[in-house]
């Protein structure tokens, strides 16, 4: 029996070992480039200073993003094994998107650099490496949906036409000194639609697990998340690995009426915004503005999250089903009146409606405030105010530098960001902020609109007992 006991063992050993041994492994990226090599090399890049830190000394320095075509060449000669590229397409100007597979050897890397006269300090063990593999494939797979994000929004910001319509003037007082006008507008998707739908698709398909990965996640008592795409009727199953990627997709997905609402009707005196109609336009007249979500686009099976997930609400979505929508589908139907006053009337010549470009993403999150390069993000989702307290994580997607807002940054991501529709930020719940470094000492409350149709927070000093949500930024 203790024989038989000994072997087993020999045979566990050996076999973890004849693993460590071989140290090569797959990695599946994505980058942003103004060329076609440019955006191969970016995703390259990425994914190699992602594996020097993880499996190397923390001041090894090996590759820069200024890193020279010439001299990537021998760099990507020595540290990749084999690359496939999966797509790379021009998605605007001067503007390209990869979606690359490379084969790592560590065996290689360490060798290559041994021959350069570098000596690469290996941080791991014979049982830790496979946890490692793990890890890194979570970060590549979280910090390739942030890049896929960050084109998607460009995209979704011109995928829908407008056509409008618009009434006389309708006095409202007994001067005739203030006006309405009911406008009309009706969105419908365009054919920019493909290649969102595209590049949705294909960097779902380059990250998703194989059945295998899925299995070995099961074992180990981990997670996975389910995508699920509809697109013309055909439904295809993609499983992801960390919950910051699922997340993103989800509060990304619920912005579509952002998106929706990303016109403009301009006039010789003011912009009206379709990101700012109200529901209420004035004490006379109600009008409901009457919003497509699009029909069907999410549907979510909730369950409850794992302990190692309780930083997040206490009830939190595992699978997500998306129903990409096409060409000429309709989008949303809004319909409200305006004020103008009689000044403002005799400057008009006409309305003209176009689409927008507000709202952009990058550095991991909603960008609220930017000046010169630097400025602010809005985190892509939020977590709860208790799971926050109790653990003390700053750590959201593939950054970890993220803090709470103060009430100064809160009023301009209002300003800055329109909250009822992109976001996901909720108009009757108390968020924290902090004050001159102290957390946990004000709450806001974000009722949107008060009677007069005008914005209004509430404040409440030292009140955080009623607090739900933690909504955090990253400055740059």
């Amino acid at each position: 029996m203790k024989t038989k006991y000994i072997t087993s063992l020999y045979f566990i050993i050996f076999s973890i070992s004849n693993l460590f041994s071989q140290r090569d492994f797959v990695l599946s990226s994505n980058g942003i480039g103004n060329s076609q090599e440019n955006s191969v090399q970016n995703a390259i890049i990425g994914s190699l200073n992602q594996v020097f830190g993880m499996f190397y000394s923390s001041n090894t320095t090996i590759i820069n993003d200024s890193l020279k075509l010439d001299d990537f060449a021998s760099v990507s000669k020595g540290n990749i094994k084999e690359l496939k590229i999966i797509s790379n397409e021009e998605i605007s100007d001067n503007k390209w998107f990869a979606n690359i597979s490379l084969t790592i050897s560590l065996d290689k890397i360490e060798k290559y650099y041994e021959s350069q006269g570098k000596k690469l300090t290996y941080e791991g063990s014979l049982f830790s490496y496979n946890i490692q593999i793990q890890e890194l494939n979570e970060l590549n797979e979280t910090k390739s949906i942030c890049n896929m994000i960050e084109i998607a929004n460009e995209i979704l910001l011109g995928s829908f036409d407008y056509t409008f319509s618009y009434s006389e003037p309708i006095s409202i007082d007994e001067i005739s000194e203030k006006w309405l006008i009911n406008f009309k507008v009706k969105a419908a998707v365009n054919n920019n639609i493909r290649i969102f739908r595209n590049l949705f698709v294909t960097t779902l398909e380059g990250l998703s697990m194989t059945l295998s990965e899925i299995e070995n996640y099961s074992l180990l008592g981990k997670k996975t998340f389910l995508i699920t795409t509809v697109e013309d009727g055909v439904s295809k199953n993609f499983y992801l690995r960390s919950y910051f990627s699922y997340n993103m997709i989800l509060n990304f997905i619920n912005s579509w009426e952002g998106y929706v609402r990303s016109f403009d009707i301009h006039t010789s005196t003011k912009r009206i915004s379709g990101n700012s109609v109200k529901r209420e336009t004035s004490n006379r007249t109600y009008k409901e503005v009457n919003t497509v979500k699009y029909d069907n686009v999410v549907e979510v099976e909730k369950l409850q999250i794992s302990e190692y997930n309780s930083i997040y609400n206490s009830e939190k979505s595992t699978s997500l089903i998306i129903r990409l929508p096409k060409v000429s589908d309709h989008a949303g139907y809004f319909d409200w009146y305006d004020f103008f006053t009689v000044t403002e009337l005799e400057k008009i010549h006409g309305f003209t409606i176009e689409s927008n470009k507000l709202l952009k993403f990058k550095n991991g999150g909603f960008v609220v405030f930017e000046d010169h390069g630097h400025g602010f993000v809005l985190s892509p989702f939020e977590i709860s105010h208790e799971g926050f307290k109790n653990n003390g994580h700053s750590k959201v997607g593939i950054y970890s530098d993220w803090v709470v807002p103060s009430y100064e940054e809160f009023i301009m991501i209002k300003k800055y960001i329109y909250l009822n529709h992109y976001c996901n930020l909720s108009e009757n719940a108390e968020y924290l902020t902090s004050s001159e470094g102290e957390l946990s000492t004000i709450s806001v409350d974000f009722h949107m609109y008060n009677a007069s149709g005008e914005f209004q927070e509430m404040i409440y000093p030292n009140q955080t007992a009623y607090i739900e949500k933690v909504r955090l930024i990253r400055k740059f």
